[in-house]
């Protein structure tokens, strides 16, 4: 087998994707983030923050539109 050969097999090896342990790893984490996101939105006071970002971004969209027209 030539360098370049060696070097291509190389190269194709080290880009295989994910791991077993990666795969594990990033399975945590989503786990992870969408356990954070459920407390998140089952918190009332979190829950009444996002309403009233909501209606800010909505306000301030009818204002823009109107402003143009």
């Amino acid at each position: 087998m030539t360098k370049k050969e060696q070097k291509k097999l190389v190269r194709v090896r080290g880009e295989r994707g994910m791991t077993t342990a990666e795969y594990a790893v990033g399975v945590i984490l989503v786990i992870a983030v969408l356990g954070a996101l459920v407390w998140a939105f089952n918190d009332t006071a979190t829950r009444e923050q996002i309403a009233q970002l909501v209606i800010k971004i909505i306000s301030w969209i009818v204002n823009a539109v109107t402003a143009i027209k």
